[in-house]
């Protein structure tokens, strides 16, 4: 098998040190090099977009239109019906379309909507709200969400999670997408994170 990295940003260093570690061929291109992507085309399996999330989307059609089942960053897009559109486009190609679901990884296995989660970090990140798709996604209806820690606090059913936790779960969601990709989750997952952190992004004031 061989991956063909998309983006060569932070997260795109990430997958590939991953995929190093994991043993699986890659090639890695910067989103700005048109010419190179599409030489790599023919010679991958299978594709990581690690763009920026307004990149997302052109990048997930490309693969649709080569027959290459990929893994997105997440979110895939802050407009639902790209998402949608992408899910639809999929099933139609018969190309397997995946978010990226390292939360689900970072204790045991995790379901969407049935953890209770402690969050306090004064910082979400530099998208607001949508770096917390993931949580949210995965929440029960009882979780906290706090933004005062100076500390990244992050509980899951009363266990706590430190930063080891989460570099590993980025390498056990890798490791699924490469022998069970229908572990992670799908482009019907994707509709109903988004719809879900949308909805939560319009009751909390912090964005």
């Amino acid at each position: 098998m061989r991956v063909l990295i998309i983006g060569i940003g932070a997260m795109g260093k990430r997958y590939k040190a991953i995929l190093k570690y994991l043993g699986v061929d890659f090639v890695e291109c910067d989103l700005y090099n048109q010419k190179e992507i599409w030489q790599h085309s023919p010679k991958v399996d299978r594709a990581i977009i690690a763009t920026p999330i307004d990149k997302h989307y052109e990048w997930c059609l490309w693969c649709i239109s080569h027959k290459i089942d990929f893994l997105c960053e997440k979110p895939i897009s802050k407009n639902i019906e790209q998402v949608k559109d992408l899910k639809m486009l999929c099933d139609r190609n018969d190309v397997d379309g995946r978010m990226v679901c390292n939360w689900a990884f970072v204790s045991g296995e995790l379901e969407p909507s049935k953890n209770a989660i402690h969050f306090d970090y004064y910082n979400t990140g530099k998208d607001g709200f949508w770096d917390l798709i993931q949580p949210v996604y995965l929440d029960n209806g009882n979780s906290k969400f706090i933004f005062k820690s100076p500390f990244y606090i992050c509980m899951i059913e009363g266990k706590k999670i430190s930063q080891h936790d989460f570099d590993i779960s980025y390498v056990e969601m890798i490791r699924y997408w490469i022998h069970q990709p229908e572990i992670l989750w799908s482009m019907s997952d994707a509709i109903k994170a988004t719809e879900k952190i949308i909805e939560w992004g319009k009751k909390n004031e912090k964005a």
